[in-house]
């Protein structure tokens, strides 16, 4: 019987052969130029040749199983990125170079066949496209010298255009790509299994050597917590198809990752706080007489411990809210200049040292996905990304009351709780689409998980809105299909 990724293509060579052409081509150069290129030099062309055997493991990927493709991409992102300093001193992952090529494939696979009948275009679609074609808009713009001093290099203008288009078409390919619900699952768990071993190298202290070379803390955002609590605590609350034990293992490895955040790095409210919002919205979507409840309780327990909390909150962050204020007002100024359609992408940072904050003319970064939006994209491209935000939420919320019981309903609570903390986490640092002089390409690593699993949440609208067939009971689930993870049927 002939495996379906061993298939022959037209070249006469399996696909995993040539994958493995590829990998042992780009060992070979690497060793023979190490003996004739000085140390710098050499490791620059290692940078470059990295990233070029990424790419085209992407290719090989997305032509011949474009169903693995995302599965490996979130695998490799989460536990197994490979982060090195490229030229300019500037750290590049190999994220950024899967997507590229995953995207690039994508379009001209649809651009080939013709596909655009079949393209979806229901409002969360519009609302993203509208949101890309404005970004380009703001590149042009930022072309014009809006202030005597020139704004950041062409080259760093592009890196972030690169990576606001990418985010968009990771939602869409997704969106598009995922046509069976057990791809869904797959992807789904592979992303809970790589984040596990994320979580306990973060958290175990005994495992941190292993974080040096695998999930170093510096890339692993905001983004990924969220997710990573929201999706394990969907399953674990609504799967009734797994076992009670797994779906109790479930709860503990969220548990980790919550005290990760709670504990270990308290003082960073990103990895933490959007967590719980995520949580929060997922059990007032799941028990909201529950909720509904418990809040008639909490409530007056709130109000009279809300001077406390608030004093205590002051005296941990006053100086970050100060300081975000200021920063604001120099902001301000920026936009003034082009309120519509932005200064250009990453400009700000250059165009701030114009201004006064706290008395020194410096560049610096707002540390806020909202303020850096308006300043970068204007008024219009701002909005244009709260109406995908609002669609995405609203979309999220809509399949999690009519999705079939079992892991859609799951998957379905997991991305509403996800978007929601992911656009809350927003507020506190340029988590949704990295700023390439804050988060940069490694913050990519991160947030392409909120554009990915919004993808996968379009893919299962798409499937119940045309009555494709989601096999709830006989689709392959990698871990609820297992007899020790599967719960009897009634």
């Amino acid at each position: 019987m002939t495996r379906p990724w061993l298939d022959v293509s037209a070249s006469g060579l399996p696909s995993i052969t040539r994958a493995h052409w590829i990998g042992v081509g780009a060992i070979a150069v690497g060793i023979a130029a190490g003996f004739v290129l000085p140390p710098g030099a050499y490791l620059a062309f290692v940078a470059m040749l990295v990233l070029l055997a990424g790419a085209a493991v992407g290719l090989v990927l997305q032509l011949d199983r474009p169903s693995v493709a995302l599965p490996v991409l979130l695998g490799t992102a989460v536990a197994f990125p490979v982060e090195f300093r490229g030229p300019a001193g500037v750290m590049m992952g190999s994220s950024l170079p899967l997507s590229a090529a995953i995207c690039g494939l994508w379009i001209l696979r649809s651009w080939l066949a013709r596909d655009a009948a079949a393209f979806d275009r229901s409002r969360v679609v519009v609302a993203a496209v509208t949101f890309l074609g404005l970004t380009i808009v703001s590149f042009a713009m930022g072309q014009v010298p809006w202030f005597p001093s020139p704004g950041a290099p062409l080259p760093a203008q592009i890196v972030e255009l690169g990576l606001f288009s990418l985010s968009v078409c990771l939602f869409l390919v997704a969106g598009q790509h995922i046509r069976r619900l057990s791809q869904l699952q797959w992807l789904t768990w592979v992303f809970i299994i790589a984040g596990t071993f994320t979580v306990l190298v973060q958290t175990v202290p005994g495992l941190a050597l292993i974080g040096r070379y695998t999930s170093r803390p510096g890339s692993v955002g905001s983004v990924f917590w969220t997710w990573f609590v929201a999706i394990t605590v969907a399953q674990a609350l609504a799967n009734r198809q797994l076992r009670m034990p797994f779906r109790l293992a479930l709860l503990a490895v969220a548990g980790v990752a919550l005290y990760h955040g709670l504990f270990q790095v308290q003082s960073w409210a990103s990895g933490w706080a959007p967590s719980l919002v995520a949580v929060g919205a997922i059990v007032i979507v799941r028990w909201p007489r529950l909720v509904f409840g418990l809040g008639l309780v909490a409530v007056p327990l709130a109000l009279a411990l809300a001077g406390d909390i608030i004093a205590a909150l002051l005296v941990e962050e006053q100086y970050s809210l100060y300081t975000r204020q200021e920063a604001w007002r120099v902001l301000w100024q920026i936009v003034e200049r082009s309120p519509l359609f932005g200064t250009g992408l990453a400009n700000y940072y250059y165009y701030s040292e114009n201004f006064p904050i706290l008395g020194w003319y410096v560049p610096f970064i707002s540390h806020n996905n909202y303020q850096d939006l308006l300043v970068q994209t204007g008024l219009i491209g701002l909005l244009a990304f709260c109406w995908f935000g609002l669609e995405a939420v609203w979309m999220t919320f809509r399949l999690s009351l009519r999705a079939p019981s079992g892991f859609a309903t799951a998957y379905a609570l997991g991305t509403f709780g996800g978007a929601i903390g992911s656009l809350a986490s927003g507020m506190l640092g340029d988590w949704i689409i990295p700023f390439y002089y804050n988060g940069g390409v490694l913050g990519f690593r991160s947030s392409l998980l909120f554009w990915v699993f919004l993808g996968g949440a379009l893919a299962l609208r798409r499937m119940l809105t045309r009555s494709a067939p989601v096999h709830v009971r006989h689709s392959v689930d990698p871990v609820a299909s297992r007899p020790w993870a599967l719960a009897p049927s009634r």
